[in-house]
């Protein structure tokens, strides 16, 4: 996949994490684009829907996938997040935020 400036990510066809946009209460969900094919959003609630937004999007479900992703993000940005919300946040995702 190519993204801005031509620049080539061969990550980004499993996820997408922008760091800058970690904010304090985060909110994680699964969403499914298409072909049955299941991503999980981690956004910031503070952005309403807006820019900056959006802190990772990652293929798939399973929490070891999302864990790997999250501790892709220096742990000092991970810090800042005091709370997770929705039923898809399992112990072991809030967990990687503070490892």
């Amino acid at each position: 996949m190519v993204l801005k400036f031509g620049i080539k990510k061969e990550h980004a066809e499993n996820y997408m994490i922008f760091p800058c946009n970690i904010g304090e209460n985060l909110s994680i969900d699964e969403v499914s684009l298409s072909k049955g094919e299941l991503y999980t959003y981690l956004t910031n609630k503070t952005g309403k829907g807006k820019k900056g937004t959006i802190v990772a999007s990652i293929k798939g479900t399973k929490s070891k996938n999302i864990i790997e992703v999250i501790k892709k993000t220096p742990l000092i940005e991970r810090e800042k997040v005091r709370a997770i919300s929705k039923k898809a946040a399992t112990k072991k995702i809030v967990a990687a935020f503070s490892i």
